[in-house]
């Protein structure tokens, strides 16, 4: 059962610091994002990672994922997956403004990474404010050799 509902859960995923995530396919009804799954993929994330990273990982296997599912629905092999109501669920159907980039200094640094991950730093990079000026930040990870 997906973790992150909606089109734009991608930050909160990243924000959370997890180190999956995936897409699904799923019957529509009534609610956003809860009718029976049809198929499922996994997405392998790393600390390096970022909103964007994420959005491109997802669209290098949607169009096999999308021709996989059809095929099964044609070929009426598929399972059916009920999905359970979580309690407290959450759907992020929102997308996110420049306000939502601000960092909030009293994270851990751990926590302010994945904060700073979870921002789209072409168009909302994060940023603090100090006195009064708008302090951008990004984040450069350099690979181990």
């Amino acid at each position: 059962m997906p973790k992150y509902k909606g089109a734009y859960s991608g930050f909160a995923i990243i924000e959370n610091g997890e180190r999956k995530t995936g897409i699904t396919a799923h019957f529509l009804d009534e609610g956003v994002d809860t009718g029976d799954i049809v198929n499922q993929k996994n997405i392998p994330l790393n600390i390096s990672d970022t909103v964007s990273s994420l959005g491109e990982k997802v669209m290098e296997i949607e169009p096999n994922f999308v021709l996989e599912t059809l095929m099964m629905i044609r070929d009426n092999n598929y399972i059916r997956a009920k999905q359970e109501k979580m309690e407290n669920e959450v759907v992020f159907n929102d997308k996110r403004t420049p306000k939502d980039s601000e960092v909030n200094s009293s994270l851990s640094l751990g926590e302010l990474v994945n904060q700073i991950r979870a921002c789209d730093a072409e168009r909302f990079p994060a940023y603090f404010m100090i006195d009064n000026i708008k302090v951008n930040i990004r984040l450069e990870f350099e690979n181990e050799k």
